[in-house]
């Protein structure tokens, strides 16, 4: 077992120079280790030659624990027929809402974004901003079309939106594609 991983601190965090962490603490050969540790995990698994990537099982992960909150929460106005429909917008307006984000402001523009999803069938990403304001905009939709109170549902996403957000951007650093720049 290399020293860093039965340290109770990290090192760095108590103001500890590099130099002292590199030379005294952690032995050269054990470097190669370091730097394994902290890399990112894009592929978290793999079964029968199929890899499993970070990114979408945090998202999944995120929107259960959405759609736990929701469950334990939800609204005395809404009955089950009621519920389980704004889940469904909420979904639509998740996915739907954090592709077209993404295709219209990031990536390679939006004509490239596109071509990409036509010609290799695969959504080249999605943005958090874009899937919390589909996701509102469907939920308002649907609560003013079957004459609900919006408020109460408001509430919930103001809630399951960040929960959400900090399990995504979790699946995001390990999948390595929210690191930021140089």
């Amino acid at each position: 077992n290399p020293l860093w991983r039965i340290l109770p601190i990290n090192p760095l965090l108590i103001g500890i120079p590099r130099e002292i962490i590199f030379d005294y603490i952690f032995p050269q050969d054990s470097l190669q280790s370091i730097v394994e540790y902290l890399s990112m995990r894009p592929v978290l698994f793999s079964i029968g030659g199929i890899d499993f990537f970070s990114a979408p099982i945090f998202a999944g992960l995120s929107a259960l624990a959405a759609f736990y909150y929701f469950l334990r929460r939800r609204p005395s106005s809404l009955n089950d027929d009621d519920f389980w429909t704004l889940m469904m917008a909420l979904a639509l307006g998740v996915i739907g809402g954090g592709v077209l984000f993404y295709v219209l402001a990031f990536g390679n523009g939006p004509a490239a974004n596109l071509r990409m999803i036509l010609l290799k069938r695969r959504i080249p990403g999605g943005s958090f901003f874009g899937s919390f304001w589909g996701a509102a905009l469907l939920a308002y939709l649907y609560c003013r079309a079957r004459k609900l109170d919006w408020r109460p549902v408001a509430d919930l996403l103001g809630i399951t939106g960040p929960l959400a957000l900090i399990i995504m951007r979790m699946g995001c650093l390990l999948h390595g594609c929210c690191h930021g720049r140089p």
